[in-house]
């Protein structure tokens, strides 16, 4: 078995894709929040869309900065980049041709990793894989 370092870059609409989607799992999957409806359906949906000039979705939605702080900006940011990081490492592998362990390195810690995370970005990472002999 051989160890292969790489050095993975997701380009910013990749980590923006993943981002908007961790996200909106983990606002699904929150509890609620007091203050605030949980819309339901479609917001077309409903009878009277603008009542008083006001579009209802406007009305019910949570800003996503307020969602964000509530969630825990550093518990969304982790799950964001270890999807990135499977996500990356798994399309690598595959247009590599190579067999791998699961057992997978990261060159930067968990809060460097952070730290240098922005959704929107390109984002980069080292990893070393183990690689299978093919027998």
């Amino acid at each position: 078995m051989a160890s292969t370092q790489i050095t993975v870059e997701v380009s910013g609409f990749k980590t923006q894709e993943i981002y908007d989607e961790v996200f909106s799992k983990m606002v699904d999957d929150a509890q609620p929040i007091p203050g605030f409806r949980r819309v339901k359906g479609d917001v077309r949906e409903c009878v009277m869309p603008y009542k008083f000039g006001i579009h209802m979705n406007s009305v019910n939605s949570i800003p996503k900065d307020i969602l964000l702080e509530i969630l825990g900006p550093s518990k969304v940011y982790e799950q964001v980049i270890r999807k990135i990081i499977n996500s990356a490492i798994a399309e690598c592998v595959a247009k590599e041709g190579l067999t791998v362990s699961e057992d997978l390195q990261i060159g930067q810690s968990l809060e460097d990793l952070e730290a240098s995370f922005e959704p929107g970005s390109n984002f980069k990472f080292d990893a070393t894989v183990q690689c299978l002999d093919k027998s």
